[in-house]
């Protein structure tokens, strides 16, 4: 008959050897079906349910596609049979935007038909982007829009056409799924999390907005020695036989009644007899660790130790050289005292007009910190995935 320990063992053993075949039966599932990456269609990637485009005009265009300026016309999630995405539900509310939301309003046209035009846009794509009602869709369309929109303005100022707009776009390193030249139109690839829609390069959807990383499939083999090593060890536990309860121990005779109460208290009574000498074999348990004495305090050794931060590359250069333009003018005269205070030698005060601050100056430690706190100011705002964050 197997002890009590023993069988608490093979109950244990069977929840590990459920939890190895659920591993298992998930890590052999098909991945899910996909639309062919043909005719245009946009393939969202594993674990990516939404994935769409945001298109913009140049303005350029004829008839209801001629604007005094560069505008936004939708967020389109790519359905079947454009693409792989989802179809996901208001959270919140399907009715009908009621107010103009700012970015719309640069069309020039009259409030009751820029109304009318979110209303089509909601109806027609909105009410699968996966937000929470119309508001929240107008103004995702304006966040993700702002600074391509920006862009393209300049572009045209300058006297430049569709193509211009989109090398202005590209410059910015965000990926243009297709260019709409009947109507002067860019359209941008974007995906979503479920909360949040991010302008992505397709092949990096995963990366941007998939909840869960693709599981790699484990070998049988190395689940079934597993089972049987942890098998052997609960049956070897279960047949030891348990030491005697000190409760089932008798006090030796010839204790006095001083004794026995020192016993009852925990602490071992005096025999007379004379401790045994020390093993000759030290453990290293015994051994005292060598002590630092004061001319080698961790202070002295700490302030000699060399600074072990790695420079930074000229792909990082380039990056943080790139990504200071997208911070805010106040952000940016933080940046510019955290450089005077650590690395004063970077920024180049010879005029007063404007300060120049030369990258290859900076040291690899203040670099870092100046690096983390761009990155920081940068995600406050709308996140873009550019091909700058694909060089990391």
């Amino acid at each position: 008959m197997l002890s009590h320990k023993t069988r608490r063992g093979l109950v244990l053993l069977a929840a590990v050897a459920g939890g190895a075949l659920l591993v298992l039966a998930r890590n052999n599932m098909p991945p899910p079906r996909q639309w062919p990456a043909a005719q245009g269609q946009m393939v969202c990637g594993d674990g990516v349910a939404l994935c769409g485009v945001l298109t913009l005009q140049t303005g350029l265009g004829q008839g209801a596609y001629s604007h005094p300026t560069p505008s936004v016309h939708g967020l389109w999630p790519e359905v079947a049979p454009y693409g792989t995405s989802e179809c996901a539900k208001p959270s919140l509310s399907t009715a009908d935007p009621r107010r103009v939301v700012q970015c719309y309003g640069a069309t020039g046209e009259g409030t009751s038909h820029i109304v009318d035009f979110e209303t089509h846009e909601w109806e027609k794509h909105g009410e699968c982007a996966g937000v929470r009602d119309a508001r929240a869709y107008l103004t995702t369309v304006c966040g993700l829009a702002e600074q391509p929109l920006q862009a393209m303005t300049a572009a045209r100022k300058a006297g430049g056409g569709l193509d211009a707009a989109r090398r202005a776009v590209m410059g910015l390193g965000i990926e243009i799924f297709a260019v709409d030249e009947q109507h002067s139109q860019l359209l941008l690839s974007a995906c979503s999390d479920g909360d949040t829609w991010t302008l992505s390069p397709v092949e990096k959807f995963p990366e941007a907005c998939g909840r869960q990383p693709t599981a790699r499939n484990r070998p049988v083999w190395a689940v079934v020695a597993a089972l049987a090593l942890v098998f052997y060890m609960l049956v070897r536990a279960g047949t030891d036989v348990p030491p005697k309860t000190t409760c089932d121990e008798e006090p030796p005779a010839g204790l006095t009644k001083q004794q026995l109460a020192m016993l009852e208290a925990g602490d071992k009574p005096s025999t007379g007899e004379k401790p045994s000498p020390p093993s000759s074999t030290t453990t290293w348990s015994e051994i005292a660790p060598p002590s630092v004495s004061s001319a080698e305090s961790w202070a002295e050794v700490e302030a000699v130790a060399p600074d072990l931060t790695p420079m930074p590359d000229l792909m990082e250069k380039t990056r943080f050289s790139h990504a200071i333009y997208h911070i805010t003018p106040e952000e940016m005269c933080v940046l510019v005292e955290k450089l005077d205070t650590m690395c004063p030698d970077a920024i180049d005060k010879t005029t007063k007009e404007e300060i120049e601050i030369s990258i290859d100056m900076i040291d690899a430690h203040t670099f870092r910190e100046l690096d983390r706190y761009v990155r920081e100011c940068l995600a406050k705002k709308p996140r873009i995935l550019t091909a700058l964050d694909m060089m990391q």
